[in-house]
């Protein structure tokens, strides 16, 4: 699940695993929480495949953060977005539009997405798959 935080200004993940292209990073920077602990930043990079509606850019690798945070600010900028937040729910709407895209509900008093969880697991089997079958036409053609 991946908890909408508007004081975010990259996301955040707990999970090593999330990565399709990462780097280790190379700073000082950690990062700060509200209660002003620091917390480092082990890797930067692209997650993997996000969902088919939303794009995901740019990701930290923060071990001992305890929930995945998804900047609100960023995830507006790179999908052309916006939040419409009520007392229950959450809406994503298209920004030329103004059409509903995305409505989540309120989960423990956060906003939460879950839906990067399943198309993300997906996109990874269906990248995966592509891999393996693309690495037995290749085999099959050196040994034909």
């Amino acid at each position: 699940m991946w908890y909408l935080d508007s004081g975010a200004s990259h996301h955040i993940t707990n999970n090593a695993n999330a990565f399709f292209v990462k780097h280790p990073y190379i700073g000082h920077e950690t990062v700060q929480l509200g209660n002003g602990i620091g917390m480092n930043i082990k890797v930067v990079g692209s997650p993997l495949n996000n969902s088919n509606k939303f794009l995901l850019k740019y990701l930290l690798h923060v071990p001992k953060i305890n929930k995945k945070l998804l900047s609100v600010s960023k995830f507006c900028h790179d999908n052309n977005i916006f939040f419409e937040f009520h007392y229950n729910a959450c809406y994503v709407k298209n920004q030329v539009r103004q059409q509903t895209i995305l409505k989540e509900n309120l989960k423990d008093g956060l906003y939460v997405f879950e839906i990067f969880l399943k198309h993300s697991l997906y996109n990874a089997m269906q990248t995966l798959l592509l891999l393996i079958l693309l690495s037995l036409l290749l085999n099959f053609g050196t040994h034909a």
